[in-house]
């Protein structure tokens, strides 16, 4: 969302200060492309985990296993909070918020 908006301005900021050059539209394509790959991966992972916990096109949701549940629990609550949770610790470790940048 805005934090990544943010990081692509840093570093195309940062690329101009260094290289001379501003080029926005390679920064912000690739994170178009990022994203688009990752939703791709999320949805092939999604329907690999559903299937695997036994889900089908027919099952009636009043008679989903207890396997489906936990599974579904998993991929809409669990996993994108410790996804997001991961990605917040590791923007905290890397990602320099220095705020006497000198940025042109």
């Amino acid at each position: 969302g805005s934090v990544t908006m943010g990081i692509v301005a840093d570093l195309v900021s940062n690329t101009k200060k260094k290289t001379g050059r501003f080029i926005p539209g390679a920064g912000f394509a690739g994170l178009s492309a990022a994203g688009k790959l990752g939703q791709g991966l999320g949805h092939v992972l999604l329907g690999l985990m559903l299937s695997a916990a036994g889900l089908s096109k027919s099952l009636d949701p009043a008679a989903a296993s207890p396997s489906v549940v936990t599974a579904v629990s998993w991929s809409f609550l669990w996993l994108p909070l410790i996804c997001g949770a991961v990605t917040a610790i590791l923007f905290q470790i890397f990602y320099d918020l220095d705020e006497n940048k000198d940025v042109a």
